[in-house]
């Protein structure tokens, strides 16, 4: 069911390919340019070094995916395929639709995913802008999901490789965008990727793994961006209200998080629910973090005029990017909301994440958690 058509397209469609520096994109802009493809390759510079992170792993930016070095990676490369290779300052953009979207979020003590913000309102409003302005028909990523084309529409899918799959940062695409998507990578593993980048003597075979230290984490268990946001001390309670220690923000907190806590208890204690208006964080046990129902908002589905019908049945629920999916029901309350209810407990469900649906290998859509039952 994997659609290739980037294979089949005539010799000659011009494409452009989104270039990070790194091994998968660099394969995809040159399985397009074998293929007979008029290829641009155009790299995305989002950091400045205003909203950097600074420390640990995070002082060097090699493995960053939107740093200047990765830049220069794909500068090479593209020097190599001889195609044209552009570079987009867009920190100011980034800072304005991923950053700052995400610091008002930790503030509300929520747990945002800045890949899927910046998937869902940079990266691809801004390629196809600069396809447009290109005269590209096609834009292409080294995502590892896929695309396909039936009688009943487009349909979204998950990667061929269960341990690279990303079809979770893109679940808010829809079928307007897919018709002009490519995704190369689709039917691949991570390792035959770099075994051919390696076959044809692609510089960067064995970069590093991306580590999205554009916004992404200390190393540590901080929310990312938190530093930024302004603290404000307050009180750690257990379930029942009794006060265990002070915390010096609640955007150092995210559900589930173990790190930074009271210790002295019998048991583990974990983050299980954070209040932004008492300004308290609420500790527990291990099976306090588990949860089986939320609601979501902001929802967003593939097709929404097929998508919407099949929500009847049972589906597969992930609600964090490296979280098993599960059996599901979704309920949609309006064009935007919905109630989710899981067969099974799964643990640190987090206000502010994305819970992504699932028929098989298809993504139907996605909502953003707001609010969690325990």
């Amino acid at each position: 069911m994997r659609n290739e058509r980037e294979l089949e397209l005539p010799r000659g469609t011009r494409v452009l390919v989104a270039m990070s520096g790194g091994v998968d994109s660099s394969v995809a802009a040159h399985r397009l340019v074998k293929a007979g493809m008029d290829v641009v390759g155009v790299t995305m510079h989002l950091v400045s070094q205003v909203n950097r992170p600074v420390s640990g792993a995070q002082a060097s930016d090699d493995r960053a995916c939107c740093s200047l070095a990765a830049a220069e990676d794909a500068r090479r490369v593209a020097a190599s395929l001889d195609i044209p290779h552009y570079v987009l300052n867009l920190a100011g953009l980034f800072e304005e639709r991923v950053v700052e979207p995400s610091r008002a979020e930790y503030a509300r003590g929520r747990t945002p995913n800045p890949c899927i913000l910046c998937n869902r309102y940079m990266k691809f409003d801004v390629l196809f802008k600069r396809a447009e302005q290109l005269d590209c028909s096609y834009i292409a990523t080294g995502h590892y999901a896929g695309v396909m084309n039936d009688n009943s529409g487009w349909h979204l899918l998950k990667g061929a490789d269960p341990e690279k799959d990303q079809s979770y940062f893109l679940a808010f695409l829809t079928e307007k965008e897919l018709p002009r998507i490519l995704f190369p990578l689709g039917p691949d593993t991570k390792e035959s990727v770099r075994s051919e980048a390696r076959k044809i003597g692609l510089k960067v075979a064995d970069r590093l793994e991306s580590q999205d230290l554009c916004f992404f984490a200390t190393g540590g268990e901080l929310p990312a961006g938190s530093e930024k946001v302004p603290d404000k001390p307050g009180e750690i309670v257990l379930s029942d209200g009794t006060v265990i220690g002070e915390h010096y923000g609640i955007s150092r907190y995210t559900i589930g998080q173990r790190k930074g806590l009271p210790g002295g208890m019998h048991e583990p204690l974990y983050v299980v629910a954070i209040d932004p208006d008492s300004n308290r964080v609420t500790v527990g046990v291990r099976d306090e973090c588990y949860a089986s129902r939320f609601t979501v908002e902001d929802v967003s589905l593939v097709s929404p005029d097929r998508d919407s019908k099949r929500f009847e049945g049972q589906v597969r629920v992930r609600t964090r990017y490296r979280a098993k999916a599960v059996d599901g029901k979704v309920k949609l309350l309006n064009d935007s909301t919905g109630e989710v209810e899981l067969a099974e407990p799964v643990r640190a469900v987090a206000p502010g994440q994305a819970s992504v649906w699932y028929i098989d290998n298809e993504v139907l859509g996605a909502g953003t958690i707001s609010r969690v039952y325990r």
